[in-house]
């Protein structure tokens, strides 16, 4: 009982630094409002003691770049670590976070988790949207499920998600209007090859009657 206690505590603290943080607020609450518990506690999915074994886990067969049977890098073991005590240590997440990217090792698996731990950080919305879309080959339909759940356990007010939005908005309007230049280029050509060929016509039966 006292563990989870602790553990309830670890959680408020860790979320209220991570709201505060991401509010832009200079001294973090240091308690959070009902309705800021109510919206974590109800949407959390703390991960568990073997989650976390299995980011530093050695790499399996067929497991993204590597292989079979690497083992994990130093500070995945670490933060790992770090995080089987204390899984709420922002600190190790942050770190756990790095380490993953920094060494190509389960990034997917690491954003995930934090968005799991800190549903209401827009921060680890916003690193896992991001290394979506930096796939060679983009889920559009995970993208889009992933933001707007960001959304709603932000409630819709982190900056950076809706820069995302705007973002991927403005990009596909550049690339259907590059098409569509394409696209129109072309059909110039085509008509401008249509008139030279009834002009060359048009000239040979003129000949015809020289």
């Amino acid at each position: 009982m006292e563990d989870d206690e602790q553990q309830g505590s670890e959680a408020a603290t860790a979320a209220a630094t991570l709201i505060g943080a991401e509010e832009g607020a200079e001294d973090p609450p240091s308690q959070l409002t009902a309705s800021h518990l109510v919206k974590i506690w109800s949407h959390i999915q703390p991960v568990t003691p073997s989650d976390l074994a299995a980011l530093a886990a050695p790499r399996q067969s067929g497991e993204g770049e590597g292989e079979f049977g690497e083992e994990a890098p130093a500070g995945v073991t670490a933060a790992v670590g770090r995080l089987q005590t204390h899984p709420f240590d922002t600190e190790a997440w942050r770190v756990l976070v790095e380490e993953s990217k920094a060494h190509r090792w389960r990034r997917r698996e690491a954003l995930t988790a934090a968005t799991r731990q800190f549903p209401s950080s827009g921060s680890c919305w916003v690193d896992l949207i991001d290394y979506e879309l930096t796939r060679a080959s983009v889920d559009v339909g995970r993208v889009d499920s992933a933001w707007l759940k960001a959304m709603q356990l932000t409630g819709y007010a982190y900056l950076d998600l809706w820069v995302v939005k705007l973002q991927r908005a403005l990009e596909t309007y550049s690339s259907e209007s590059s098409e569509q230049r394409a696209a129109s280029s072309e059909q110039r050509q085509s008509n401008s090859d249509s008139v030279e060929r009834a002009r060359r016509a048009r000239d040979d039966a003129v000949r015809q009657f020289d």
